[in-house]
């Protein structure tokens, strides 16, 4: 089963983009990082890994515990378990370690989150003068 989620921020509305959670890759986070949206809600300010790579992240409010783990590689949606975040890999990614994958970006959105990716980097860790993406995610339809 796959639920679609529409990702959308209040800087870049042009970078607004789909994934699809898919509930055979780990159901009990799948279930878990619903349940946290539809009780709390999935909104909160974007940042950007400073060593594994292309990645973009956002914090949720859950804690989660026994993964599948999987490679990553662009357009993985994951869960970082000990950060507690959703992450979404967009290019290079320069370590081995595999991540408790949770979906994929949907096709035809990976240059959509390609470049909101850049523009996390450029306006958080890049600039003197940092701003603040916010991002909500929450079912598609």
């Amino acid at each position: 089963m796959v639920t679609e989620m529409l990702c959308t921020n209040d800087k870049y509305p042009e970078y607004n983009f789909s994934f699809k959670l898919d509930h055979d890759l780990n159901p009990e986070l799948v279930k878990d990082l619903l349940e946290v949206q539809a009780s709390h809600g999935l909104s909160c300010y974007l940042g950007h890994v400073v060593v594994s790579g292309e990645n973009f992240w956002m914090p949720i409010r859950q804690y989660f515990t026994k993964p599948t783990k999987n490679v990553r590689y662009p357009g993985c949606v994951y869960i970082n378990l000990v950060g507690a975040s959703l992450i979404f890999s967009y290019g290079i990614v320069t370590e081995s370690a595999k991540v408790a994958k949770v979906g994929e970006v949907a096709e035809g959105d990976l240059e959509k989150v390609k470049s909101l990716g850049a523009a996390v980097w450029r306006d958080t860790v890049d600039s003197m003068a940092p701003k603040r993406i916010l991002m909500t995610v929450t079912p598609k339809g």
